[in-house]
Parts: structure tokens; sequence; C-alpha cells
């Protein structure tokens, strides 16, 4: 059983689109227990993508590219898995803010996000602060807003959205998460937010620890 997990881990990492789903298929035939095939095959192999994107070894395209091959082997599995086995750490709110456009990066984080186990809600770009309340009065659980933007002009659009979760008495009830290319851990503070992440594999890092840390804590 753990050649084949091992097998379905190595896929991912190798971006093998049809090689992943058929060794995916192969691993519920041959029963190997759906939970597994998710946590051991294809999130060890979705760990080892991120392990070569810090060391610059794999780059966006391969991130974005390996989070599919990922999610489209995952689709098959979804079916045999009891939901109450696979635990989600949490609820990902996420969504690039008001007057900017660029999603390269939000996709990244939904990828890495996915492969963690998150719940993801896709807000898509440019979005405004009502977006991002009306998403968190429909989710529950633990919950993070996280928020990117590529350009310095929107940037204070994401202390707009903070104010607002605070001004509906939402704040308390979510971790804040920001990033982009000019975002950097001061920024955050400054914003109101609970951490950072320079990327999409810290991302993951940083989500879960601030589900964990006290209030006032800011990660990075």
């Amino acid at each position: 059983m753990a050649d084949i997990l091992h097998q379905i881990a190595d896929s991912v990492v190798s971006i093998d689109f049809k090689g992943t789903q058929r060794l995916v298929r192969k691993a519920l035939k041959d029963g190997v227990p759906p939970i597994d095939i998710v946590l051991k095959g294809l999130s060890k192999g979705m760990e080892k993508v991120g392990e070569l994107y810090e060391a610059s070894e794999y780059f966006e395209a391969e991130l974005i590219a390996s989070g599919q091959v990922m999610q489209e082997a995952l689709e098959l599995v979804k079916p045999h898995l009891e939901v109450n086995k696979l635990d989600s750490p949490g609820t990902l709110i996420i969504g690039t803010v008001k007057g900017d456009l660029h999603d390269i990066g939000k996709n990244m984080v939904i990828a890495m996000m996915r492969s963690a186990g998150f719940r993801i809600v896709d807000l898509g770009v440019d979005v405004d602060k009502q977006a991002f309340v009306d998403a968190v009065k429909k989710a529950d659980g633990k919950i993070i807003v996280a928020m990117s933007a590529l350009l310095t002009t929107t940037m204070p659009a994401m202390k707009e959205i903070v104010d607002e979760l605070d001004r509906q008495g939402l704040r308390k009830k979510v971790k804040v998460l920001l990033g982009g290319r000019p975002v950097n851990p001061e920024f955050g503070r400054k914003m109101g937010s609970d951490g950072y992440a320079k990327d999409a594999v810290a991302a993951v890092r940083v989500a879960k620890q601030m589900l964990e840390s006290k209030p006032g804590t800011f990660v990075t």
C-alpha cells in the first residue's frame, strides 16, 4: 500500500495528470483507504512541491499546475470519503481586493490551502468589503479572511475590510491574513491583520499557526 501512495505523491510532483488519476483509481480499486490516498498520497506530493518551490527549483507555473493535478484527482476520491474523517483546519475566505484584477497569486494560495485540507470560499478579484463581510456571515467554525493585492494603490482597501469586519462585530470571529507583492509584515500589522505570508507555500504554515495563536499575536 505504501508503494502506491509514494507513486501518487511522485506523480503530483511530476505534474502527471493522467498518471495521478490512473494511480488513484488503482488505489481505490485495491482497497487503499481513501483518507490515506488524500493525506499520504496527494497531500504529501503537494508538500514536496512546496519544498521545491521554496528552494526555487519549481516556479509559479509548476505550483499552479501541481495544484490542479491534485484537485482533479481529489474529485475521484471525494465520493469515497467519509466527510467527518477528513478534518479541515478551517475555512479560507479569499479574494483580491477592490480595484485589483490580479489572481495568479490568489489561485496559488488556493491550490496550496486546498491541498492542506482547508475549505475554500473564492470571492475572485476586485472584491469589495461587503462581499467579504457577507461571506464571513455565512461561514462557521474557524475562519480565515485572506486578502491579496498586487497594486500599491489598492492596498488601503485591506484596512477598509478589516475596519468593516470590526464595525459589524465580526472581527473577533475571524483571523485576517494578508499577502501580495507590495505587502510586507509591517504593513500587515498597520492594517490590523493577524498574519502575513510572503507566498503560497508560507500561507499554509502561517494560516495554521494563526488558527492556534492567541488574540493579538501576529504570525509571519
